[in-house]
Protein backbone atom coordinates (compact mmCIF):
# COMPACT_ATOMS: atom_id res chain seq x y z
CA UNK A 1 0.00 0.00 0.00
CA UNK A 2 3.00 2.76 0.85
CA UNK A 3 4.30 1.80 -3.04
CA UNK A 4 0.35 2.08 -4.37
CA UNK A 5 1.14 5.94 -2.36
CA UNK A 6 4.17 6.72 -3.26
CA UNK A 7 3.35 5.92 -7.10
CA UNK A 8 0.14 8.07 -6.76
CA UNK A 9 2.27 10.57 -5.27
CA UNK A 10 4.46 10.85 -8.37
CA UNK A 11 1.36 11.24 -10.68
CA UNK A 12 0.14 13.91 -8.85
CA UNK A 13 3.49 15.45 -9.53
CA UNK A 14 3.52 15.17 -12.77
CA UNK A 15 -0.08 15.73 -13.42
CA UNK A 16 -0.98 12.27 -15.47
CA UNK A 17 -4.75 11.98 -15.43
CA UNK A 18 -4.45 8.14 -16.54
CA UNK A 19 -2.38 7.19 -13.89
CA UNK A 20 -3.97 9.45 -10.66
CA UNK A 21 -7.12 7.42 -11.74
CA UNK A 22 -5.42 4.25 -11.86
CA UNK A 23 -3.32 4.72 -8.69
CA UNK A 24 -6.47 6.32 -7.23
CA UNK A 25 -8.62 3.77 -7.56
CA UNK A 26 -5.96 1.30 -6.52
CA UNK A 27 -5.85 2.60 -3.33
CA UNK A 28 -9.40 2.55 -2.96
CA UNK A 29 -9.81 -0.18 -3.41
CA UNK A 30 -7.11 -1.55 -0.95
CA UNK A 31 -8.46 0.58 1.80
CA UNK A 32 -11.78 -0.94 1.00
CA UNK A 33 -10.31 -4.10 1.32
CA UNK A 34 -8.05 -3.67 4.19
CA UNK A 35 -11.11 -1.59 6.14
CA UNK A 36 -13.40 -4.09 5.30
CA UNK A 37 -11.52 -7.29 6.97
CA UNK A 38 -10.97 -5.19 9.99
CA UNK A 39 -14.76 -4.47 10.42
CA UNK A 40 -15.50 -8.20 10.34
CA UNK A 41 -12.95 -8.54 12.80
CA UNK A 42 -14.23 -6.00 15.28
CA UNK A 43 -17.65 -7.28 14.78
CA UNK A 44 -16.30 -10.49 15.79
CA UNK A 45 -14.93 -8.92 19.09
CA UNK A 46 -17.59 -6.93 19.77
CA UNK A 47 -20.39 -10.58 19.12
CA UNK A 48 -17.99 -12.41 21.71
CA UNK A 49 -17.82 -9.60 24.52
CA UNK A 50 -22.08 -9.64 23.85
CA UNK A 51 -22.08 -13.09 24.34
CA UNK A 52 -19.88 -12.74 27.97
CA UNK A 53 -22.64 -9.77 28.92
CA UNK A 54 -25.64 -11.67 27.97
CA UNK A 55 -24.79 -14.79 30.25
CA UNK A 56 -23.69 -12.64 32.95
CA UNK A 57 -26.96 -10.60 32.65
CA UNK A 58 -29.01 -13.60 32.51
CA UNK A 59 -31.63 -15.11 35.40
CA UNK A 60 -29.21 -18.05 35.63
CA UNK A 61 -29.40 -18.41 39.36
CA UNK A 62 -33.15 -19.46 38.24
CA UNK A 63 -32.16 -22.09 35.85
CA UNK A 64 -32.34 -25.84 37.28
CA UNK A 65 -28.37 -26.79 38.14
CA UNK A 66 -27.34 -28.48 35.24
CA UNK A 67 -27.98 -25.15 32.87
CA UNK A 68 -26.51 -23.27 35.73
CA UNK A 69 -23.21 -25.67 34.61
CA UNK A 70 -23.33 -25.13 31.52
CA UNK A 71 -23.62 -21.51 31.43
CA UNK A 72 -20.65 -21.58 33.71
CA UNK A 73 -18.66 -23.11 30.91
CA UNK A 74 -20.45 -20.13 28.53
CA UNK A 75 -19.11 -18.11 30.72
CA UNK A 76 -15.32 -19.07 30.86
CA UNK A 77 -14.89 -19.55 27.72
CA UNK A 78 -16.50 -15.89 26.57
CA UNK A 79 -14.59 -14.04 29.22
CA UNK A 80 -11.60 -14.26 26.47
CA UNK A 81 -12.14 -12.45 23.66
CA UNK A 82 -12.05 -14.29 20.34
CA UNK A 83 -10.86 -12.12 17.56
CA UNK A 84 -9.48 -12.80 14.02
CA UNK A 85 -5.88 -12.86 13.31
CA UNK A 86 -3.52 -12.76 10.47
CA UNK A 87 -0.78 -15.09 11.10
CA UNK A 88 -1.09 -14.81 14.81
CA UNK A 89 1.03 -11.46 14.25
CA UNK A 90 -2.16 -8.91 13.48
CA UNK A 91 -5.58 -8.86 15.30
CA UNK A 92 -8.40 -8.03 12.49
CA UNK A 93 -9.95 -4.82 14.57
CA UNK A 94 -10.17 -1.07 14.29
CA UNK A 95 -7.52 -0.67 16.25
CA UNK A 96 -5.59 -2.74 13.84
CA UNK A 97 -6.75 -0.62 10.91
CA UNK A 98 -5.19 2.16 12.79
CA UNK A 99 -1.97 0.93 13.75
CA UNK A 100 -2.12 -0.61 9.74
CA UNK A 101 -2.30 2.77 8.08
CA UNK A 102 -0.06 4.70 10.74
CA UNK A 103 2.65 2.18 9.44
CA UNK A 104 1.65 2.68 6.07
CA UNK A 105 1.74 5.89 5.86
CA UNK A 106 5.52 5.85 7.72
CA UNK A 107 6.77 4.09 4.80
CA UNK A 108 5.50 5.80 2.50
CA UNK A 109 7.33 8.67 4.11
CA UNK A 110 10.60 7.06 4.35
CA UNK A 111 9.86 5.94 0.66
CA UNK A 112 9.04 9.47 -0.48
CA UNK A 113 12.37 10.43 1.41
CA UNK A 114 14.75 7.83 -0.11
CA UNK A 115 13.08 8.67 -3.37
CA UNK A 116 13.87 12.29 -3.53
Amino acid sequence: MSVSFLNFHNAVISLEKVDLLIFGTYISIELYYVFLANYIGQDVIDSSISIYQATCNAHWYAAPLCMQKLILFIMQRSCRKSALTAGGLFDASLEGFAKLMSTTLSYFTVLWSVHK
